[in-house]
C-alpha cells in the first residue's frame, strides 16, 4: 500500500524513510548524490524541498526533459532532410571536404557527373541526394552523407549547449527518468566537454529490470546503498565518498556490447532499447553517469509479521524494462516542466508536442532534426513571422487570399487573424518531405487548424513560450535568450495565473542577493569607523 510520504516524515527531521550517499564514478567530474526511497512511498514537494535544503541545492525553478529517440546524434540526419533546403550548403561542403569536383582524384564517373552538375545537367535536389563511396586508393575516404553527419552532430552539440546556458540561467534543472534520449545523450557530451554547466537529476527504480541483468550495474547500486545513511543535513555534510569504478563505461573493459567494445560512446547502430543490438551497452545499463543527484526508488524485503524492512530485495525486479509506472514519484509536483523536442523515431512524437503546447508548457523545438520536430519547426516558425521586422511581408505567403492588401501596418494579432492553415500546411509539406513518416506522426490539416486556434487566444505565450532552435544557422547568444525567455515567462502552465515559479525564485534570488549586500556595506562600515 501506497502511504503519504510528507505525513509520515512530518515529525522527523532525520528524514528516518530516506537514505542517503555521496559517491563519485571515476571517469566522470563531480560529486553525485544518491537518495533512496522505499517505492511504496511517495515523495511529494515538502520533502522534495528538505532534500534540496539539506542538499545545499536551490529548487528548481522549471524541470527539463528530452523528447526524442536513442537513435545516436551522428544517424540523426535522414535521406529527407538532407533533401531540406537548409542542408543545401551543408551538403555542398561536404561534397568539397572529399574533393568531389576538385578535379583531383576523381573516378572517370565522378569526373563525368562533376562535369554534368556544371553543365546544369543534374539539378541540385539530385546532387544533394547522392550518397556514395569515394573510390580510392584511401581506406579512410567515407561518404558525403557521413561527413555530413558528422558535422551536423557538431552544429548540434552547439544547439544543445547553448540551452544548457539558458537552463543554467534559469535554474532550471535537467531532468531524467529510467531512460535516457538523444538530447541527454547531447547534453552530456556537451557537459563532459565543459560546453554546458546545468544541474541533472534523475529519477528510476533501482531494481529496474532493464538494470538488473548485468551484474555490473546490479554491483554499483548494491555498493551505493549498503554506503548509505538515515538522510539529514548533518550525514550529507559529514557523508564519507564512496567511490564507483567506471569500468562500465570504458570500451577496453566492458565487453558486454560488441558495438561498444568497437565504437565506444562514438556510435551504435540500434534506434530503440528493444533492439538487439542495444544489449548490454551501457546507456542501458546505467544511462546517466553524469548526472548529479539520484531519486533511487527500491522495493523492500518482505518480513513475517508484515512490518517494514527498509532492505532492498535484490531478487525482485520491474515488470518491464524501464518501468515508469513504477518510480512513485511524479515531477511536476516538484517544479514546472519543460520539454526539448529533438527528432529521431520516437512514437507519439507529434502529440506529445500537441500535449505540450496545449498545456502551457515551454517547449523547445529543435529544428533540422527528423519528422515531427521538423514539420513543427517548420510550423511554428510560419506563426512566428508575424513578429519579424516587417511582419507583411515575412506572414504574405500564409494569409488568406487578399488579407495582405487590406491594412498598410497591421499588428500581429490582425495577421494571425488572417492566417490560412492549409497554406501553411502546403508550405510544411513543400519544405520537407514527410514520405519516411509514418502516417499517425505528420502533422496534419486538422492539427494545424486547432494550433492555430490556440495561438489566436494566446499569442504572447505563444510567442515566448514556444522557441525553434536551428543548429544549421542558430546564433549561440541569440538561443541563450530566447530559451531564457521561453523558461522565465509568465505565460507557462504554472498554477499561479500572474507568475511563475521561475520569477518567484529570481525574486527571492534577488533579494538574498540584496540581504547579502547590505549586511555586508553595514559590516565594512563599522570597520571603516573604528
Amino acid at each position: 500500500m501506497c502511504s503519504s510520504y510528507t505525513d509520515s516524515t512530518r515529525e522527523s527531521p532525520t528524514y528516518v524513510e530516506l537514505r542517503y550517499t555521496k559517491f563519485t564514478i571515476n571517469g566522470f567530474p563531480g560529486e553525485k548524490h544518491a537518495i533512496f526511497a522505499p517505492d511504496s512511498l511517495r515523495l511529494s514537494q515538502p520533502v522534495m524541498m528538505q532534500i534540496c535544503t539539506a542538499l545545499g541545492k536551490e529548487p528548481p525553478s522549471m524541470l527539463m526533459t528530452g523528447i526524442g529517440s536513442v537513435r545516436h546524434p551522428s544517424r540523426i540526419v535522414t535521406k529527407q532532410l538532407r533533401e531540406c533546403r537548409e542542408f543545401r550548403q551543408l551538403m555542398l561542403d561536404a561534397q568539397s571536404s572529399v574533393g568531389f569536383g576538385s578535379g583531383k582524384g576523381d573516378t572517370p564517373y565522378q569526373s563525368g557527373l562533376i562535369e554534368s552538375c556544371c553543365k546544369r545537367e543534374v539539378d541540385d535536389a539530385q546532387l544533394l541526394e547522392m550518397d556514395f563511396k569515394i573510390i580510392d586508393d584511401d581506406p579512410s575516404r567515407i561518404s558525403i552523407a557521413e561527413i555530413a553527419n558528422r558535422v551536423f552532430e557538431k552544429k548540434l552539440s552547439g544547439a544543445v549547449s547553448s540551452i544548457g546556458a539558458a537552463a543554467h540561467r534559469s535554474n532550471t534543472w535537467m531532468f531524467t527518468g529510467p531512460q535516457i534520449t538523444n538530447f541527454e545523450i547531447v547534453m552530456a557530451q556537451c557537459i563532459e566537454n565543459g560546453e554546458a554547466d546545468a544541474t541533472k537529476m534523475v529519477a528510476a527504480h533501482m531494481q529496474d529490470q532493464a538494470y538488473m541483468t548485468s551484474e555490473t550495474s546490479k554491483s554499483l547500486f548494491q555498493q551505493l546503498y549498503a554506503r548509505s545513511n538515515p538522510m539529514s543535513a548533518r550525514n550529507v555534510t559529514k557523508a564519507q565518498i564512496c567511490h564507483l569504478s567506471g569500468e562500465l563505461w570504458n570500451p577496453a573493459r566492458n565487453h558486454s556490447n560488441r558495438e561498444f567494445i568497437e565504437n565506444g560512446f562514438d556510435y551504435w547502430s540500434f534506434d530503440n532499447f528493444n533492439d538487439g543490438a542495444a544489449n548490454g551497452h551501457p546507456i542501458m545499463l546505467w544511462p546517466w553517469p553524469q548526472a548529479d543527484i539520484f531519486l533511487l526508488f527500491y522495493h523492500e524485503e518482505p518480513t513475517a509479521l508484515g512490518a517494514v524492512s527498509y532492505e532492498v530485495d535484490w531478487h525482485w525486479t520491474t515488470k518491464k524494462r524501464f518501468d515508469q509506472d513504477a518510480i512513485p514519484f511524479n515531477p511536476e509536483t516538484f517544479a514546472p516542466r519543460a520539454y526539448v523536442f529533438l527528432g529521431g523515431n520516437e512514437p507519439l512524437a507529434k502529440k506529445k508536442v500537441l500535449q505540450s503546447f496545449k498545456s502551457g508548457n515551454p517547449i523547445v523545438v529543435m529544428d533540422n532534426t527528423p519528422n515531427a520536430p521538423k514539420q513543427m519547426s517548420l510550423f511554428f516558425n510560419a506563426i512566428k513571422t508575424v513578429w519579424q521586422p516587417s511582419p507583411l511581408m515575412a506572414s504574405k505567403q500564409f494569409l488568406v487570399d487578399g488579407a495582405n492588401t487590406r491594412w498598410f501596418n497591421p499588428s500581429p494579432n490582425e495577421l494571425l487573424q488572417a492566417m490560412s492553415p492549409s497554406k501553411i500546411m502546403n508550405y510544411v509539406e513543400r519544405e520537407f518531405d514527410s514520405s519516411g513518416m509514418v502516417d499517425g506522426e505528420r502533422l496534419l490539416l486538422s492539427d494545424a487548424v486547432g494550433l492555430i486556434d490556440i495561438v489566436k487566444r494566446r499569442p504572447q505565450a505563444f510567442k515566448e513560450t514556444v522557441c525553434v532552435v536551428d543548429p544549421l544557422k542558430g546564433n549561440f547568444d541569440d538561443t541563450v535568450n530566447a530559451v531564457t525567455v521561453a523558461l522565465s515567462s509568465n505565460h507557462t502552465g504554472a498554477k499561479e495565473f500572474s507568475t511563475t515559479v521561475v520569477h518567484r525564485a529570481l525574486v527571492l534570488k534577488a533579494w538574498r542577493l540584496h540581504r547579502k549586500l547590505a549586511r555586508k556595506s553595514v559590516h565594512f562600515r563599522k570597520w571603516a569607523t573604528l
